[in-house]
């Protein structure tokens, strides 16, 4: 090999070790000094608790673990996991080299027509071979697209976390609500003896002479209209269960119900922790980096796709007309070859490509404010809703002890034979409604609790071990072993996946 030919070689492999593309920088935004409806704020957030010190009833833990094993959508998740990750594994194959092993025997017979020759025409032929190729990897191609692979994979890691995140929040969501269900539906038999004790009341009044039929018909209508209010209660219990039921990942049932809505204990204050840290922990946010990430790195693919492409070959082995003739020395049989495979014309194909991949990173990298700007909103939105629904909790619950005061007095007044039983009518009319909207107003409050706990990525850092049948090691990211540059930052690390 001349000088000039070691020369170029030189250059090619110098200039390989830059890799193509543009440089990948975390997206920046201007970030408020503290929450919306706080007036300070500080490190600690309700979000560094694991979801079962937030929710402190037993049985709605029990839901909750249930829920992690043997949730579909979680498994699922857990699916597109093991999916994106062997695709890590796909990407970084591209650039090693590959053996393959050929072993064949032919036999055939040749024309003396078309060739001229005489003799034996029909021969045996054996073969066993190993063949082994390699692209060079001289401008980066496959390192971005292993690079992007394995943004791919953090991106879908962090999806499942924000499933994970999710099914905590609806399994406590859907429990509140059954818990509240079951809260009205007290109060509805409750109202139901008073109105039934009050219209038999009426009745018995009216058969001694002393009463009206106007009574009884009104007391009867009031009756009536809360028992009405039974079978829709007992049908939302009914599809709450269920939905509770799917997903436990359990066939439609009951439900077990531990502490009552009125017992459940709420923290006096929900700190909502630092506006920096919620991109850092809400695993959309994180995930819509990550695929930001992988399009930056997919236009270094469509940049290196311009650029020729370089292949060494090699072939060793053995070829004989004879299987015992196989093993001689003669039968040996060896190759080398290098091969270049440049672009010349393609029509716009490959400029539009890369024209392509520049457009998908504007697109990842407005979904990735979208995602981070929604992110506050959603805090913002729950705290705003937990600080009015304990206003409204608090006023609620003075209505109601005054319209029990009042229904108190009505009826001493009525015994005592200083008013008419109407006013126990009126009275039980403004309980009944005044207690229904206590217990919605207790509902709403728990509700915000689990609103802001979810807005702020809290619960996956405190995961149970994931049921699956599949092993789930830690993933090391792939090496890049010629960095110029333009390559990407060092990967970020990734927790356990259990």
């Amino acid at each position: 090999m001349n000088k000039v030919t070691w020369l170029l070689a030189l250059a090619c492999l110098v200039g390989g070790c830059r890799t193509r593309g543009p440089r990948y920088a975390y997206p920046v935004l201007d970030l408020p000094a503290a929450h919306r409806d706080l007036g300070s704020t500080g490190p600690v957030s309700a979000a560094d608790q694991a979801w079962w010190e937030v929710f402190e009833d037993p049985v709605l833990q029990r839901l909750v673990r249930d829920a992690l094993a043997f949730n579909q959508d979680l498994e699922l998740a857990a699916g597109r996991v093991e999916e994106s990750r062997a695709r890590v594994g796909l990407a970084a194959s591209e650039g090693r080299p590959t053996v393959d092993f050929e072993a064949g025997v032919s036999r055939g017979q040749s024309s003396e027509e078309s060739f001229g020759v005489s003799g034996e025409r029909v021969r045996t032929n054996l073969r066993a071979a190993l063949g082994a190729s390699w692209e060079l990897d001289l401008w980066g191609r496959v390192r971005r697209s292993s690079q992007a692979a394995w943004a791919d994979y953090l991106a879908t890691e962090e999806g499942r976390r924000a499933v994970l995140v999710a099914l905590i929040a609806d399994v406590a969501q859907a429990y509140f609500e059954l818990l509240t269900l079951d809260w009205q539906l007290r109060i509805t038999h409750e109202t139901i003896a008073a109105r039934r004790s009050t219209r038999d009341l009426f009745q018995r009044r009216l058969d001694g002479g002393v009463g009206s039929e106007l009574e009884v018909a009104r007391a009867g209508g009031d009756l009536a209209g809360v028992e009405a209010d039974e079978p829709a209660l007992l049908a939302l219990i009914a599809l709450k269960e269920n939905q509770l039921s799917l997903l436990l990942g359990r066939m439609p049932g009951g439900i077990e119900r531990g502490t009552p809505l009125d017992a459940q204990r709420l923290a006096p204050e929900v700190p909502a922790g630092l506006p920096s840290t919620l991109l850092e922990r809400r695993p959309d946010v994180k995930a819509a980096a990550e695929r930001l990430r992988a399009a930056v790195a997919r236009v270094g693919v469509a940049q290196a796709d311009f650029l020729p492409r370089v292949s060494l070959t090699g072939a060793l082995g053995l070829e004989s007309r004879e299987l015992s003739t196989l093993g001689n020395g003669e039968a040996g049989l060896w190759s080398l070859g290098a091969g270049l495979v440049a672009p010349l014309l393609n029509g716009g194909r490959l400029k539009a490509e890369e024209q392509a991949a520049c457009a998908r990173v504007k697109q990842a990298e407005a979904a990735w404010r979208l995602s981070a700007q929604s992110a506050f909103r959603d805090v913002a939105d729950a705290l705003a809703v937990l600080r009015r629904s304990r206003e409204v909790s608090v006023f609620q619950a003075a209505q109601v002890k005054a319209r029990r005061r009042g229904l108190e007095l009505g009826t001493k007044r009525f015994e005592g034979e200083l008013a008419s039983y109407f006013e126990v009518l009126d009275a039980q009319r403004e309980l009944f409604p005044a207690e229904l909207l206590l217990a919605v107003a207790k509902r709403s409050e728990l509700l915000a609790v689990v609103r802001l706990y979810r807005a702020l990525g809290g619960g996956w850092n405190a995961e149970l071990p994931h049921a699956s049948t599949c092993e789930r090691p830690q993933v090391a990211p792939p090496r890049v072993p010629c960095v110029g540059g333009a390559a990407l930052p060092a990967q970020p690390s990734v927790p356990q996946t259990r």
